[in-house]
């Protein structure tokens, strides 16, 4: 019972800060032993209720505790976004991804290929830091500002030579892309890899995006335009679905 309490304690800490918490304030709002506190953290991380963010020395709520929030007569974004993904993939011959933000990374929680051979690879489940790729970058603009700024004060890593890992610059693009709900990038997380992506939802902290991937070079400007299009006419059509299929 009291590793129970002091588990639920930290949980307590972390969500009473926008952007997560640090040892050092986890410390000052639940007194225990530092070596108590970096157990129960540890299984907090293994199970996916905390997500840890070394290079920032904090920890943040994960996707488990969304989880634990989701009203169960809802369906699920990954259900909701299956059609709306099938028909975009099949309409711009490439794969389509909803990727959501999970602390100061991004997840793909879905994934659709088109129906031909020669296309991305995608797998549900892997994870990028939010300074790199047009999704990403979109997810971390429209975040809370502590999650902004814990980003900015972490390593960024370089994934290629076209990775944003200046902090200064990374601020000023999450700025611009502040005001903007669509955005298209290419070369920063694999080398000849573009992503048009748009935000999902209506609030101006959304947490999911579509993104369409596709290889740069094989796509002209007009197309590259086009596919951006149609990306964010689905993320219209996917918010509009996930506010129908709320409750009433």
């Amino acid at each position: 019972m009291p590793a129970l309490r002091r588990g639920l304690a930290l949980l307590r800490g972390i969500a009473a800060r926008d952007g997560g918490a640090t040892m050092a304030e986890l410390a000052q709002a639940v007194p225990m032993p530092r070596a108590t506190a970096y157990r129960l953290l540890r299984v907090l991380v293994d199970e996916g209720f905390v997500i840890a963010a070394p290079a920032a020395g904090r920890y943040v709520l994960g996707r488990a505790i969304a989880a634990l929030r989701a009203d169960r007569a809802s369906p699920r974004l990954e259900e909701v976004a299956a059609p709306v993904m099938d028909a975009l993939a099949a309409a711009i011959g490439e794969t389509v991804k909803l990727v959501a933000r999970d602390g100061v990374e991004a997840a793909t929680v879905a994934a659709t290929l088109p129906p031909r051979d020669s296309c991305i690879a995608s797998r549900v489940g892997t994870r990028l830091p939010l300074h790199v790729g047009a999704s990403q970058r979109l997810l971390l603009a429209h975040a809370p500002e502590a999650v902004r700024e814990a980003v900015y004060a972490g390593k960024l890593a370089r994934f290629t030579p076209r990775t944003i890992v200046s902090p200064a610059r990374l601020r000023r693009e999450t700025e611009r892309l502040a005001k903007q709900r669509a955005f298209a990038s290419h070369d920063e997380g694999i080398d000849g890899v573009g992503g048009a992506a748009a935000l999902v939802g209506n609030d101006a902290r959304a947490d999911a995006a579509l993104v369409a991937v596709y290889v740069h070079e094989s796509r002209s400007a007009t197309q590259r335009r086009a596919i951006l299009r149609e990306v964010i006419g689905a993320a219209g059509r996917l918010t509009a679905a996930l506010a129908d299929a709320q409750p009433r």
